[in-house]
């Protein structure tokens, strides 16, 4: 695979969310190194990630509308962890946020907010095959 998944969130998508921010900021300086390597070796990757402050919102589905909303032209990439109830034990801080994702994009019609923006979903293998 030609692409690579580089974790470029804006640090201001979610200031709420003051650990993912803290996290970002110290991990900015090693983000944009590592996009500049894999650039110069020849693998692609999305221009923005969303994905951290996603992880455990009050509201998924206001959040998920929020990151489209913010998509840049170009390629974006959106993690989304759906569920991990019956894998992870509940008491992992993460699970329930994860839960409730899942809930919200069941709830929504995700493919219709797609659309709406002129947004498709696509796959690393098919924007980047070998």
């Amino acid at each position: 695979m030609r692409g690579i998944r580089v974790a470029r969130e804006p640090v201001g998508f979610e200031l709420g969310a003051c650990k993912a921010v803290l996290k970002k900021v110290v991990m900015l300086p090693f983000v944009r190194w590592a996009a500049r390597r894999f650039a110069r070796a020849g693998l692609a990757a999305p221009r923005a990630f969303f994905g951290m402050a996603l992880l455990n919102p009050r509201d998924p589905a206001r959040m998920l509308r929020r990151a489209l909303a913010r998509l840049p032209d170009g390629v974006s990439e959106v993690a989304l962890h759906l569920a991990a109830v019956d894998v992870l034990p509940d008491e992992v801080p993460y699970v329930r946020g994860w839960a409730r994702t899942f809930q919200a994009l069941l709830a929504m019609d995700v493919q219709k907010e797609l659309s709406a923006q002129g947004l498709e979903v696509a796959t690393f293998k098919a924007l980047w095959p070998q």
